[in-house]
């Protein structure tokens, strides 16, 4: 997807990953977005709140059942129970 899209796929919660294969990092991520789309925490809601989860690659993604059933829980962690600013359309 382009960088213009991504106002449009505002979203309550937001997952972003980075690749622990070539030694990047969290701030690797935040920089990425900055880099295609310079303030991107202002368009997007759950930047602005505190609503972004910024994850390895390798757990946002499933490769058998066992590995769903991680990336669920680690879904799950970050989301269940916590008090969040949903994104009134």
């Amino acid at each position: 997807m382009s960088a213009e899209t991504l106002p449009e796929l505002d979203a309550d919660f937001l997952f972003v990953t980075y690749r622990t294969d070539t030694l990047e990092t969290p701030a690797d991520a935040i920089g990425h977005l900055e880099a295609v789309m310079p303030n991107f925490c202002k368009f997007l809601h759950a930047c602005r709140t505190n609503q972004m989860i910024v994850m390895p690659r390798e757990q946002a993604s499933a490769s058998s059942y066992y590995g769903l059933g991680v990336l669920s829980y680690t879904v799950i962690s970050h989301i269940s129970g916590r008090r969040f600013e949903s994104k009134a359309e």
